[in-house]
């Protein structure tokens, strides 16, 4: 695993990207800089960042494994946990 502090530049850098406040986004206006498919791909990347660094601000990741859990309920009920069954 990286270290920590690498995790955090990452996301601090995606952030800058997807807030608009880096320079290959700063001139967007902010609904057609959050329609941009890298910056929704940047923003999936955060969202998970966040997750791994235990942001409680930003619970979407979590949210949709969450959902992936219960869709892997529903389509195998009889199952074990499988490789969806991450922690909180």
């Amino acid at each position: 695993m990286r270290p920590q502090s690498d995790i955090q530049r990452a996301h601090d850098c995606l952030w800058s990207f997807v807030m608009g406040e880096h320079p290959a986004t700063s001139w967007l206006p902010e609904a057609e800089r959050l329609d941009l498919e890298p910056v929704r791909a940047a923003r999936a990347a955060l969202d998970a960042l966040c997750w791994v660094l235990g942001h409680d601000h930003n619970v979407t990741f979590q949210e949709n494994l969450d959902r992936l859990r219960w869709w892997e309920s529903v389509m195998n009920p009889t199952a074990e946990a499988g490789g969806l069954s991450l922690g909180r």
